[in-house]
């Protein structure tokens, strides 16, 4: 049964599957639309697995799939499809989310970690690059010939059968239904005539100006033999984002969806037992039970302070709300209780 969408306020097209804690974000790989999603078992399969760790918010950026004409009068940037994200996040009464991205839509999910911090419990990126054209990586893995002869493609029609897919799903080789499943998503996504803005914006830009910025906890796991994006693409974006988690898994599939998606899964798995997400049991924000866990830690006020970019006062407001959902009155009873860790 299709997952009903819904739009917002301005028209970007949304939806959501399963239930519970945590929130996590879905931003896909490349330019994909959310009605691609179902159309290919595989897919289908890896987005019900990640909707039975919480509830899965999933949404099309402006000018792709079911949210094309949205924005149509402005350029796009990196920063619109940020604000995309905290739209449908708003829709559905989510504070913040753990945002999965795959692949190129890495790219997205760092600026919305970057341009609204409180937004992202954390960043899980799958496959991701830091940006495909992006200095000596344009050359680690095949990756960028393939988008960019796709690029060149952009015509009255999307071209049947692209190029590519054995280095894109290796484990499938050319396997007809994978490859008419690309050729739909690609025209689900919108008209080639008038997509080049959207295409570029998904596959030509880089964090460069972000990367820097982002301060959730994050997990960057590779498939050690991807030819499309080498890992040295994971390596690099684990380096620039700040104690980002590096993992590197057996497997050449670049697709995160295609292949042993068991380890990719269980990644993630391992990665959310080690967080603070399920302090939402205690009624806790993401940035409150990070204060919570400094204080544990041993530090003071103006070291927490310091450590998270939040003046003093700001921090000791954050500390009375912790206190006050944990049931007690001070620092020592806080350290000593027993949630939410």
């Amino acid at each position: 049964m299709r997952s009903p969408t819904w739009r917002t306020a301005t028209g970007i097209a949304y939806g959501t599957r399963g239930s519970g804690r945590p929130d996590l974000l879905f931003i896909p790989d490349g330019f994909l639309p959310m009605a691609s999603f179902e159309r290919l078992p595989q897919y289908l399969r890896f987005v019900e697995d990640l909707a039975s760790l919480g509830r899965l918010v999933t949404f099309d950026r402006r000018g792709i799939g079911a949210s094309v004409g949205v924005g149509d009068s402005d350029p796009w940037q990196l920063s619109d499809w940020a604000d995309d994200a905290v739209e449908a996040l708003d829709a559905v009464g989510c504070p913040d989310a753990v945002v999965v991205a795959l692949a190129e839509g890495a790219i997205t999910a760092v600026a919305l970690a970057a341009r609204h911090p409180t937004r992202v419990a954390a960043l899980v990126l799958l496959n991701a690059t830091p940006g495909p054209t992006l200095g000596p990586l344009a050359r680690r893995g095949e990756g960028l010939r393939y988008i960019e002869f796709l690029r060149g493609t952009l015509r009255d029609e999307w071209i049947a059968d692209p190029p590519g897919q054995e280095i894109l799903a290796p484990s499938l080789g050319r396997d007809p239904q994978f490859s008419a499943w690309l050729t739909e998503a690609f025209r689900l996504a919108g008209d080639p005539r008038r997509f080049l803005p959207a295409f570029d914006l998904a596959l030509r830009s880089d964090v460069r100006s972000y990367v820097a910025q982002v301060r959730a906890p994050t997990l960057v796991a590779h498939r050690r033999d991807n030819r499309w994006f080498s890992a040295d693409h994971g390596r690099v974006l684990a380096r620039t984002i700040e104690d980002a988690r590096y993992l590197e898994l057996p497997g050449a599939d670049h697709a995160p969806y295609i292949g042993d998606t068991s380890q990719m899964l269980d990644a993630i798995r391992w990665f959310l037992a080690g967080l603070d997400v399920e302090a939402a049991r205690t009624g806790l924000t993401s940035r409150q039970a990070e204060m919570l866990e400094l204080v544990r830690a041993g530090l003071r006020d103006k070291e927490i302070a310091a450590r998270a970019g939040l003046s003093p006062r700001t921090v000791q407001k954050h500390l009375q709300h912790v206190y006050r959902k944990l049931g007690v009155t001070n620092r020592t009873a806080a350290v000593t209780s027993r949630g939410p860790f």
